[in-house]
């Protein structure tokens, strides 16, 4: 998995828009987490069978929130939550979403903690890259509505720009 670097988050910090958008387009090609991102997608299909039961094991076993004060479980949970959503299409029969989405993401996005800004901006791509891919229609009310707060003016611009690229996402 790739955590955040203190790096990324001087740059979250600094920059949010060029943050948010570092990783669009042809990033992959220019920049060291897009392109770590493409090596890890790419291995992950090609060693599916062997790869997924472990990130399923690791959502199961870092599922529920963290101690805001945890930098090191947050980082770890956003790298975990980046390969489950990077990895969205393969991991379509091994991942219930709709209980995932229903008991924990709804919780994190939650959690109102300066530190918890990493976690709920990445639950809020996680919405967006399984919107697609898994989510029954009934649920599609609820995404809304847990959307809709990361949209607030008070909320870090960061989470709100991941937030906005995710309702797109859901609409469209």
């Amino acid at each position: 998995y790739l955590p955040l670097s203190g790096d990324d988050l001087q740059l979250w910090d600094e920059d949010p828009e060029g943050y948010a958008f570092e990783e669009g387009g042809d990033s992959w090609r220019y920049s060291w987490r897009p392109c770590c991102e493409t090596v890890f997608l790419t291995l992950f299909h090609e060693y599916r069978e062997s790869l997924a039961s472990l990130l399923v094991s690791l959502v199961r076993n870092n599922h529920a929130p963290v101690d805001p004060a945890n930098l090191t479980a947050i980082l770890q949970k956003d790298a975990i939550y980046n390969a489950v959503g990077l990895a969205a299409f393969d991991l379509y029969d091994e991942i219930d979403f709709d209980s995932w989405l229903t008991s924990s993401l709804s919780l994190e996005l939650g959690v109102n903690d300066s530190n918890y800004r990493i976690v709920r901006r990445r639950v809020c791509w996680l919405l967006g890259q399984w919107s697609g891919v898994k989510l029954s229609p009934e649920l599609r009310p609820r995404l809304y509505e847990m959307l809709m707060p990361m949209l607030t003016n008070s909320e870090d611009l960061v989470v709100r720009l991941a937030a906005a690229k995710a309702m797109k996402v859901v609409i469209d």
